[in-house]
């Protein structure tokens, strides 16, 4: 009889799920992982109710949503909290080596934004050059040059 082991196919679908992105053309560009239920509600802007949704404790995708929630409330070091859980989350996740690098590539661009919006400059910076370090995207990469435009790095 075929046995089917729910975990990993669990993890597999977590890794699929397409990733938003919650920034207007010239602003930080926050990552959201699409849950179906908490990153529609952060797209739309209802903070409270993508916190509502927000309750399983042993998934990365909690505090990683959370954590952009808490930046677009101005709660910047709860914000660094959940990033740095969502971050330390992902170190442990059995999955492909490349979606684990993007993704925590994702967290610490979004940490990065709580950072800076903190006055934590030197903190913030290093987050978005270990970023892009990790996964070079379009992303990440416009969040690090925006930071060393508005520190005056360049």
């Amino acid at each position: 009889m075929f046995k089917l082991n729910l975990k990993p196919c669990l993890w597999l679908i977590l890794f699929v799920c397409s990733n938003f992105v919650f920034a207007n053309n010239n602003d930080f560009k926050l990552m959201v992982v699409d849950d179906n239920a908490s990153s529609k509600a952060i797209m739309q802007g209802n903070f409270a109710n993508s916190l509502e949704t927000m309750n399983d404790a042993n998934n990365y995708i909690v505090p990683f949503n959370r954590c952009v929630v808490s930046v677009k409330l101005k709660q910047f070091d709860k914000a660094d909290q959940d990033c740095s859980q969502a971050i330390a989350m992902l170190k442990k996740v059995n999955a492909p080596h490349y979606k684990r690098n993007e993704l925590t590539s994702y967290a610490l661009s979004n940490r990065g934004i709580a950072r800076l919006m903190a006055k934590n400059d030197t903190a913030a910076i290093a987050d978005f050059y270990e970023a892009v370090q990790l996964n070079n995207n379009e992303l990440v990469s416009f969040n690090l040059n925006l930071a060393k435009q508005e520190l005056k790095l360049w």
